[in-house]
């Protein structure tokens, strides 16, 4: 990724539905003119997860957005920072 926290900003909304397990949608802008919008999050089995959007085309997933292991983390990390202080207003 190659930006620092103060120049990413992670905008969640809350999904008010109780009947699935989705229970919030993430937009990560990244810098000028790169923001990845739709990643979900979920709570299952005690726990929350961020599922990232991805291409699916004639039956195969593709990652729309493609991160080392330790950006992949960092990123989630930051959603799941905003979907708690989100939660807790």
């Amino acid at each position: 990724m190659g930006t620092d926290n103060d120049r990413i900003h992670v905008c969640v909304r809350l999904k008010k539905d109780e009947e699935d397990y989705l229970c919030g949608i993430a937009s990560v802008r990244i810098s000028d003119g790169i923001t990845i919008c739709g990643i979900r999050i979920y709570y299952c089995r005690g726990r929350l997860s961020v599922v990232y959007p991805c291409l699916v085309k004639e039956n195969k997933r593709l990652p729309v957005l493609v991160l080392g292991k330790a950006e992949k983390e960092r990123l989630t990390a930051l959603i799941l920072d905003a979907f708690e202080s989100e939660r807790l207003k």
